[in-house]
């Protein structure tokens, strides 16, 4: 263990007790104790005072107030002096042999910018001349992003730029938290400042060192910094008794075999215990089946190592039947152990955006232990401050939480307001009968089909892909069970016993209120809701007014976004009708939701008895068993609430929420309730998504009081709590006493614009470039985490087209980004694709703009942003135009355009910054008028045509055939997508930048390595190309690049086997000869048969995942 503590001071003796106190508790073997202010003659006697072993080093050389202590265990480890400055000590960590652990650099970081930079000089200094794994802890006295400061001056990035650039230049990254966030405050009532200062550094070496390593952020207890702990956590035993069904079962020889022997026998009861059992029975079979899985690394070694004898063998005697035999059914083999590998390591790690795989097992191995550091609950804080670190302490708490807030039922409620329930729109007669029609076969493959392979499985074990797969055995039973249900209306319990996940909500999750509770529902369950939930989703919109955006189809969360920044477009200014917003939190909402009262809202509403029943049936039955740390508490029966998990669970929510619009609607009937400004024709008081709730009116005492009583009224009848000290106020036009009013009104604070709301900032007025600091930062964030730098280009460049520019589209879809802020993200992702880091590099082996054009035209698909922008306002123009139903439209209509058409009608002067930029897309609209007359005529606004519409044509490049489709690994495509570009670092090019003296080929030494040369006019690549020619049957001498790249795309032009197997062996070729030429340049020595045994094995890896490739390969390799 090692810990980090900025003490302020330990010269007071009421002080020095207390942090010896909490010191010898903790044990650390490491103890680094910052702004000591102890002066070197006081050192030893407090010291010794503290009662930790005495082995200490400090850096009083170079200041007088111990500014930097170091303590350490010798019974355990060995520290050992290397350098030090005010700022920083510099050690090596050796175990009690002597043998080199990892470097470690304490750190406390001076006040003033200038001065911190020589502390980033220095420790860039330190990593020129070590290697090995580099810990870099304490206090840096400097944030990394805006989200680490509140109170005080806004962040902004000159505070930080440096810092990061020192991170990026020494390869360190941060380590991720548990427990609290921010690190310091000034424990000031008037003027409170929280930031995050203190933090853990590491390289890769020490991470992946250190991958069961936590650190843990406790309390501040005596002083204004939190206590840092790295501590290498006990390995949580896992309950043997949880079975989890590995989706890579399916491709194991004999799976089907034993599924249909084990379900063949026979069961008895009812069709829902005959499944229940079934599974039950299968899960021993499973385990049994499934033990090759656990050596699989082990089985994998054996089988390479027995495949390359069997190999050399076979070199000896090329034309024995039976070693041609033995090394066909090894390299299978070996396939297939991969292939189980690698789909094992992905389901665990559910990196949704690199599915096709790309050999990264190292990553998948990182994301697996990372995400479980930060799912482990490895400590919880009581309410009374109490620290918890047992695992029973730990699970108790949690069941305790939990038993009070879904294991008790609210019996002081109030029934609901069936008048305004029954006042709203009502489900049809033509609906009803459709609600409760006869459950088809058909119905059940559709829902069952709809469930993502990879989704966590429920208490039984068994999740989507296991019935996909086995459909055809297990299909019968399945659909006599779910049957049963619809008919009978009965669910058997085991089949609603639901596993729950706790997931922290943030970085500093502490308490148990702090995790959102994830249920894992069973998959028969699953099939069951989602029959449900796709019949309510079809009557949800014609029964749910357009305040609502969540889960209704047709409805969109950016339209609220849209709105809400029309509605407080004038809040900054003076005057104006005074008028108010509120910001509602609706304490932990789906698990407060009382069923009595639900029940009741979805009869009014309209739906059937027997829909009612099912739903509640599912709703009610439900128990919980709660995963922590991979083992199951005691089962709880709930009383109220939801599941977040469940399929039914939104639309349920919606329904309810439904309710609350209804009773504001009711409201309005009163004379005495004012709207607010440009609201009152559209009859707006309220958006909603999900529990995100917005309520406008006048900012009048009538009008907010009785508005909140009608949310009041709402809460009582339901069991969802407001939670006032989370809520906010903004107002408009009004003084501070007329403020103050109406905060005693609601007890709610006066909240400050921006707000965040909905993942964005919401403001009066135009954003500044620093509130778009978020944006950038949350893209900065997933490119800097240490675990992105196991990444290829192929990976990095995946991340960036699905992760990073998601992220920035979301905000496109309301915002009209600054350029500045495009570049900047752009910047970032060039930079983080070529050299995998944050910090901004001109280092670019393919241009940008390249690079975002598609395949054919020789880019990699990576979206434009400027033109994505452009195009994402078009669609809210679109939306404008063809008078969609929905509320912002309805205000632009109602407010703005008032019968003018959208496209000639005049801008305003006053109009929202926002509203301004969409009208301003009119004058595109002449490059895709096409595209844009089809949209208005087919009511679908098509984002790819129109993004392709205004995007810069280019011609198309001759090589296009050999890249599209190539099913090769994705990291072999990108090497020779960059050789095709003749963008390879080859020696002629880097002699041409001045980078070095000699361009010889480091494999022949006979020539100049050009990339005509090196492939494949040097004699040793073309051997290596020549025999892999020969093994794909294919007659040819091999010539320099430029020719040679003309006879591959005559011969992959067709679309047969012969074409597919000659585009992958190219990619392979390029990219094991390129990883060849790198070895040679730094001295490491590679056989050519290794090479030529790698592309060949990689092809045959890849063909067998095609069934059309499989049998071609199989017959090359006898």
């Amino acid at each position: 263990m090692i810990i980090s503590w900025n003490l302020r001071g330990l010269n007071n003796v009421g002080k020095l007790k207390e942090i010896s106190s909490r010191l010898l508790k903790l044990r650390p073997t490491i103890a680094i104790l910052i702004e000591t202010r102890v002066k070197n003659k006081n050192a030893k006697k407090i010291r010794d005072k503290l009662k930790l072993p005495h082995n200490y080093l400090d850096n009083y050389k170079w200041h007088d107030n111990g500014r930097l202590w170091i303590e350490w265990d010798n019974s355990k480890i060995d520290v050992r002096h290397v350098k030090c400055s005010s700022q920083y000590v510099h050690v090596g960590v050796y175990n009690l042999q002597g043998e080199f652990k990892f470097w470690l650099t304490a750190v406390y970081a001076l006040n003033q910018l200038d001065r911190r930079k020589v502390l980033w000089k220095d420790l860039e200094a330190i990593h020129k001349h070590q290697q090995g794994p580099w810990c870099v802890i304490g206090d840096f006295n400097n944030v990394t992003k805006a989200q680490d400061r509140i109170g005080g001056k806004a962040v902004t990035e000159s505070e930080y730029i440096d810092l990061l650039n020192m991170m990026e230049t020494t390869g360190l990254a941060e380590m991720d938290t548990t427990g609290e966030f921010y690190t310091w405050t000034n424990k000031q009532v008037i003027g409170t400042i929280y930031s995050r200062i203190d933090r853990v550094l590491g390289n890769l070496d020490w991470f992946q060192d250190n991958l069961d390593t936590v650190l843990t952020v406790l309390p501040t207890s005596v002083s204004d910094h939190a206590l840092l702990c790295v501590s290498r956590k006990d390995p949580i035993i896992k309950n043997n008794k949880n079975f989890r069904f590995s989706n890579c079962l399916i491709e194991m020889e004999g799976y089907n075999d034993m599924v249909k022997a084990s379900w063949s026998r026979p069961t008895r009861g009812s069709p829902m215990v005959r499944l229940w059992n079934k599974l039950k029975r299968l899960q021993q079979d499973m385990r049994r089946f499934s033990k090759p899985l656990s050596n699989l690394k082990q089985n994998l070694i054996k089988a390479r190592e027995d495949l390359q004898f069997a190999q050399e063998n076979l070199r000896n005697n090329n034309m024995n039947g039976d070693r041609i035999d033995r090394v066909r059914q090894l390299t299978e083999e070996v396939i297939n152990l991969n292939e189980l590998e690698e789909k094992m390591l992905m389901q665990r790690a559910k990196v949704d955006w690199i599915r096709k795989g790309d050999g990264n097992n190292s990553f998948f191995h990182a994301i697996i232990k990372s995400r479980n550091n930060r799912r482990n609950i490895y400590m919880l804080q009581k309410t009374d401050g109490t620290l918890l670190e047992n695992q029973s302490e730990i699970e108790d708490e949690i069941m305790d939480f939990y038993k009070k807030l879904m294991g008790t039922e609210d019996s002081q409620l109030h029934h609901i307001d069936i008048d305004a329930m029954r006042n709203g729109k009502q489900v049809n007669m033509e609906q009803r009968r459709y609600l409760v029609s006869n459950i088809t076969e058909q119905d059940i493959e559709r829902a069952l089909k709809g469930i993502g392979d990879d989704k966590s499985p429920g208490i039984d074990g068994f999740g989507a892909k296991f019935f996909k797969a086995s459909w055809c055995i297990v299909k019968e039973d399945v659909i006599a069970a779910i049957l049963e249900f619809f008919n009978t209306g009965r669910l058997y319990r085991g089949f609603n016993n639901t596993v729950v996940t706790l997931i922290p909500k943030g970085d500093n999750a502490r308490y148990v209120k702090d995790y959102r509770p994830i249920a894992g529902c069973t998959t028969v369950y699953k099939i069951i809701a989602k029959i449900i939930t796709e019949r309510l989703g079809k009557i949800l919109p014609s029964i749910i007014s357009h305040s609502q955006a969540a889960f209704v189809p047709g409805q969109n969360i950016h339209n609220h976004i849209l709105l809400a920044y029309e509605l407080l477009n004038g809040y900054g200014r003076k005057g104006g009708t005074p008028r108010v917003m509120m910001q509602l939190d609706l304490h932990k909402a789906y698990d407060m939701v009382n069923w009595r009262a639900m029940e009741c809202i979805l009869k009014e509403i309209g739906l059937p008895m027997q829909f009612v029943s099912w739903i509640m049936t599912g709703v009610s039955t439900v128990s919980y068993r709660f995963n922590v740390n991979g083992t199951y508490s005691d089962i709880m029966q709930a009383k109220r609430g939801i599941r977040q998990g469940d399929p039914m669970s939104p639309m349920l929510f919606v329904i309810i929420m439904e309710y609350m619009h209804r009773t504001l609607v009711k409201m309005q009937q009163n004379p005495d309730f004012n709207h607010h400004s440009k609201c009152e024709k559209i009859g707006l008081t309220n958006l909603t998504f999900a529990d995100d709730v917005l309520l406008f009116c006048r900012g009048d005492s009538k009008s907010v009081s009785m508005m909140m009583e009608t949310i009041r009224k709402f809460s009582d009848s339901t069991g969802l709590k407001v939670n006032p000290a989370k809520c906010q106020m903004f107002f408009g036009g009004m003084d501070g006493c007329s403020k103050e009013n109406l905060r005693r009104i609601t007890d709610f604070a006066e909240g400050k614009l921006p707000v965040r709301y909905l993942g964005v900032p919401l403001s009066c007025k135009r954003l500044t470039i620093q509130q778009y600091m978020p944006l950038i930062d949350k893209i900065v964030d997933r490119v800097k985490h240490w675990t992105s730098k196991l990444l290829s280009y192929a990976g990095r460049i995946q991340l960036v087209k699905s992760i990073t520019s998601a992220i920035a589209m979301y905000w496109m879809q309301c915002f009209p980004l600054p350029q500045f802020v495009l570049r900047k993200i752009n910047a970032i992702c060039r930079s983080f694709v070529w050299t995998g880091k944050q910090e901004i590099s001109k280092k670019s082996l393919v241009a940008w703009d390249t690079m975002c054009r598609n395949k054919s035209q020789g880019g990699v698909g990576i979206i434009n942003l400027q033109v994505w922008n452009i195009v994402s306002l078009m669609k809210c123009l679109w939306n404008i135009c063809r008078n969609s139903e929905n509320l912002w439209v309805m205000w632009v209509h109602t407010y703005y355009l008032k019968g003018n058409d959208a496209i000639t009608a005049f801008v305003r002067p006053n109009s929202s910054w926002i509203l301004k930029n969409i009208m301003k897309q009119r004058d595109k609209l002449g490059q895709i008028q096409q595209h844009w007359d089809q949209a208005l005529s087919r009511q679908k606004f098509p984002m790819s045509a129109m993004y392709h519409g205004l995007t810069e044509e280019h011609q198309r490049v001759s090589w296009r055939s050999v890249m599209c489709g190539n099913k090769a690994r994705p990291r072999a495509v990108i090497c020779l997508w960059l050789a095709c570009h003749k963008k390879l670092s080859t020696k002629d090019r880097l002699r041409r930048f001045g980078m070095i003296q000699s361009s010889d080929c480091s494999i022949c030494n006979c020539a100049d390595e050009s990339i005509n040369h090196l492939f494949f006019n040097c004699s040793g690549t073309r051997e290596i190309w020549g025999n892999i020619l020969d093994w794909l049957g294919r007659r040819h001498d091999p010539r320099e690049w430029d020719m040679e790249l003309a006879w591959i795309i005559e011969n992959t032009k067709g679309k047969g086997w012969k074409s597919a197997l000659l585009k992958m062996a190219t990619a392979e070729t390029v990219y094991n000869v390129w990883h060849y030429r790198n070895s040679m340049c730094f001295g490491t020595v590679v056989d050519k048969q290794v090479i030529e045994r790698n592309i060949i094995d990689n092809i045959v890896y890849r063909s067998w995942q095609y069934p059309t490739l499989r049998s071609h390969v199989a017959k090359l390799m006898m």
